[in-house]
């Protein structure tokens, strides 16, 4: 069964792959037991699209700078000058300001579907969850600012 973070994050490509052609699909993925980039790979083929078109990678770097340097060199191997990037929503903001501190490739983040964020000022729907994700999200952004 898949968690409900891998079932989000393929909702969220499943969106954009099934309205636009893309040459190339690069997926990150964190080190599990099933490699989370086997299984989206796999989710993604079955909905049609060509597994040559797909480069897994296996998060094998530990931090967001260390992986986006390494995305931005395949992006230049392959001579690619844009990207739409999805990540989990409250990963977006951090993972934007370093690409744009350290990539010439054109970033465009696609919006989540389901953003908890959106709820961040409903006080009924607000959680101690939400507010632990409110909080790392501003420090790791104060973090790469600097």
């Amino acid at each position: 069964m898949l968690t409900q973070f891998l079932t989000k994050r393929f909702l969220d490509i499943k969106q954009i792959i099934n309205k636009y052609d893309y040459e190339n699909i690069i997926i990150l993925g964190r080190e599990q037991e099933i490699q989370e980039v086997e299984i989206l790979t796999a989710l993604i083929v079955a909905e049609g699209i060509d597994k040559k078109k797909i480069t897994a990678i296996n998060d094998n770097f530990g931090s967001t700078f260390k992986n986006i340097l390494y995305i931005d060199d395949i992006l230049k191997e392959k001579n690619i000058k844009s990207i739409n990037f999805v990540t989990a929503p409250w990963h977006s903001h951090k993972s934007k300001l370093i690409w744009q501190k350290n990539s010439n490739v054109d970033l465009n983040i696609i919006s989540n579907l389901d953003n908890p964020f959106d709820y961040t000022f409903n006080k009924k729907k607000l959680s101690y969850e939400n507010i632990k994700v409110i909080i790392y999200l501003w420090f790791s952004v104060f973090f790469n600012y600097l």
